[in-house]
């Protein structure tokens, strides 16, 4: 085997891993807009799935919970705020902004957005 040759298929692996989770994290982000837009259908579903007997229980958890702002939050603010409760208790060690610039790429939930907007 010639030097080098393993790179080529590490790298299609990387981008059909991130491909992979692309798609499973619009398909998310899609049930959370269906949670908001129809939480009727959705408690419906749970009911019969067995997944929780009680409608009018899973009707109200569905209307309460905020699934419809994912759009509008700022996903670097949301990430700095848990970060720092995170370091106040020791849980990590590097800054938040250290953090965020390390291991998040938002290019990606930005790119989603506007995807799903259409």
């Amino acid at each position: 085997m010639r030097r080098g040759a393993g790179v080529g298929a590490a790298a299609v692996t990387g981008l059909a891993s991130r491909a992979a989770t692309a798609a499973m994290d619009a398909s998310r982000l899609k049930a959370a807009d269906i949670c908001a837009e129809q939480p009727e259908h959705v408690a419906r579903y749970l009911q019969q799935k067995g997944i929780e007997p009680r409608y009018d229980v899973s009707l109200d958890v569905l209307t309460r919970l905020p699934y419809h702002h994912w759009r509008d939050w700022n996903v670097e603010d949301t990430l700095r705020f848990h970060a720092l409760r995170l370091k106040d208790v020791g849980m990590i060690q590097s800054a938040p902004n250290d953090l965020i610039a390390r291991c998040t790429d938002q290019r990606f939930l930005s790119e989603l957005k506007r995807e799903m907007k259409a």
